[in-house]
């Protein structure tokens, strides 16, 4: 059942800014009284205009000042709800990556940042609102007959919560059973109007085909909605039946009654009844209203305690810097790992490697806290990623890398302290000087130099007590062969001792150097050793996914020849 009241909302509310949330209540009442003062006073305008005697501009005086104040302080209170929105916004999306940090790949900071762009605080205040207008539509009313306006009032509340009841239970409908025909117009639509389908869609002739697709499943769509449309004025009718039986009996009860003031009451009726609908439902408002509530419990709970098992006793640091003990983890109903052991000493170079999909970007995220394990336990340093890993000691480019928006300097260093010597050392060898001497401005940069960028981001991390863990999730994509070789060169004979560098990457000639490397095919680990102990082994995976790329890549043979981390387009070049 949909909430009526948002506890989550409120509190967080008031953790942002108390101040702010008192004043934005007082005013929401305020607005909601000097209504009620505007309804009283139209009926009764409306009664003096049937007595002349009584018309002059003082009579009208105080409907006129409503007039004026209704929407001075509409207004005063839209904009401390927008200051508290702003408040809670500051609070609401870093709780949101925290708690993202310990779920996975949650879309929690994603739908943070669409309700807050919604302005999801000033939905709870809306419904605040209709709720108070509805009131004061029950008083406006209520000055005529009591018990007549209570049983108006309570037909409007019952007649809005069965067209309410009616709406939730055809959402919950709709978001079980997946409306294929809406997902598939809206890829065609895209397929039609964006960028990147236009190169494929002119060279292949697929405008036609598309356009037919499109078009085959809008109609599905409209008869869709056609049925839903009836059906809903179907259930609309019944529901606001209670409400439509309880008015003619006060308009019954009106013709009836004797010296009343027709168009004081006619009047009163008029601005009071679309009031009402404020009692019992607000639409899609409120469903997105209870949607958010729910959302911010999710951000602002309190980060998981530590189980017993590293309360208990005090923690010893080992030379396993990384331990998977019998992890299990499923993705979308299929299991990617399970009774998955591994341990990654501090110091070692390690390559993870294997075919696409075996589960090796799905490690990375389990490394750095991103996804929690379902079954089993892994630790960093002897305690859970996400208690380990505060902003230091973490190196890490995601496939998905950040593009930073603005100065590629602020890019990389991110508000960290950084030595200018160090800064500059590693663009020299990365090839990226030219960009970060430019104008400080955002470039179109190549995807090559972004890559690089995000890679230098990475490197420059800090370290923490128990040294720095540098994990590259594919970071040579957008680079040639040389570059990639450059890149590696630089990361893992550079390394400090400390330095715990995982490198995930499809392509083999280029790791080859470090202490191990570890195979995973089907989300389990098939092999692991060096370089040379691995292709010992010709019918392991590794040697036969070494030797096929082996015959696709032309590798210098001389391991004297270096290849400079320059912005020479041959060699480190960007694409």
């Amino acid at each position: 059942m949909i909430k009526t009241a948002y506890p989550n909302t409120l509190q967080l509310s008031w953790a942002s800014a108390p101040k702010l949330l008192c004043a934005s209540i007082i005013c929401t009442f305020a607005a909601a009284l000097l209504q009620l003062a505007l309804m009283l006073e139209v009926s009764q305008s409306v009664s003096r205009l049937s007595q002349p005697e009584t018309l002059n501009l003082i009579a009208f005086a105080p409907l006129i000042a409503l007039l004026l104040g209704v929407p001075v302080v509409s207004a005063v209170n839209d904009l401390l709800i927008y200051r508290l929105q702003y408040a809670v916004q500051l609070v609401l999306q870093p709780a949101a990556l925290c708690s993202d940090f310990n779920n996975g790949r949650s879309s929690l900071s994603e739908q943070t940042r669409t309700w807050v762009g919604q302005e999801g605080i000033s939905l709870q205040f809306y419904v605040i609102q209709k709720r108070l207008s509805g009131l004061a539509s029950f008083l406006v009313l209520a000055q005529w007959n009591f018990i007549l306006a209570a049983l108006v009032t309570a037909a409007a509340w019952y007649s809005g919560h069965r067209t309410f009841a009616f709406a939730v239970k055809q959402q919950q409908q709709l978001s079980s059973v997946a409306d294929e025909s809406s997902i598939r117009s809206q890829f065609y639509w895209r397929a039609l109007t964006s960028p990147e389908f236009a190169e494929e869609t002119r060279l292949f002739g697929l405008n036609k085909l598309l356009t037919r697709r499109f078009e085959g499943y809008s109609r599905k769509r409209l008869e869709t909605a056609r049925s839903d449309t009836k059906r809903g004025i179907m259930q609309s009718a019944i529901a606001n039946l209670p409400l439509v039986g309880a008015m003619c009996l006060f308009f019954v009860w009106a013709l009836r009654a004797n010296n009343l003031d027709y168009p004081g009451f006619l009047s009163a009726a008029v601005v009071a009844l679309p009031g009402l609908s404020g009692v019992g439902n607000q639409g899609s408002i409120q469903i997105r209203a209870h949607e958010f509530d729910e959302m911010v419990s999710q951000a602002v709970k309190q980060p998981k305690e530590l189980t017993t098992n590293f309360s208990a006793a005090p923690h010893i640091p080992n030379d396993r810097l990384i331990e998977f003990r019998n992890v299990g983890f499923d993705y979308k109903n299929k299991s990617v790992f399970k009774g998955l052991t591994l341990a990654i000493r501090s110091g070692e170079k390690v390559a993870i490697v294997g075919p696409n999909g075996a589960g090796k970007s799905t490690l990375a995220r389990l490394i750095t806290g991103q996804e929690e394990a379902q079954q089993g336990l892994i630790t960093l340093d002897g305690l859970p990623p996400g208690v380990k890993l505060d902003g230091t000691g973490l190196g890490y480019v995601a496939q998905d890398f950040m593009k930073y928006p603005g100065d590629p300097n602020e890019g990389i260093e991110l508000g960290r302290d950084l030595s200018p010597a160090n800064v500059q050392s590693l663009s020299d060898q990365l090839g990226i000087s030219q960009i970060l001497n430019a104008i400080k401005s955002p470039g179109a940069y190549s995807e090559g130099q972004w890559q690089k960028l995000a890679i230098a981001r990475a490197l420059l991390t800090e370290s923490a007590q128990w040294g720095r863990l540098i994990l590259l999730d594919e970071p040579t994509s957008a680079l040639d062969i040389h570059a990639e070789q450059a890149l590696y060169d630089l990361v893992i004979r550079n390394a400090e001792p400390n330095d715990t560098v995982i490198v995930i990457t499809h392509r083999l000639q280029s790791v080859v150097e470090v202490d191990r490397i570890i195979v995973i095919d089907n989300g389990k680990i098939v092999q692991q050793g060096n370089h040379k102990e691995l292709m010992a082994d010709t019918k392991g995976l590794y040697a036969q996914m070494f030797t096929t790329q082996q015959r696709l890549y032309t590798v210098g043979s001389n391991s004297s020849e270096k290849t400079s981390y320059t912005g020479d387009s041959r060699r480190g070049g960007t694409r």
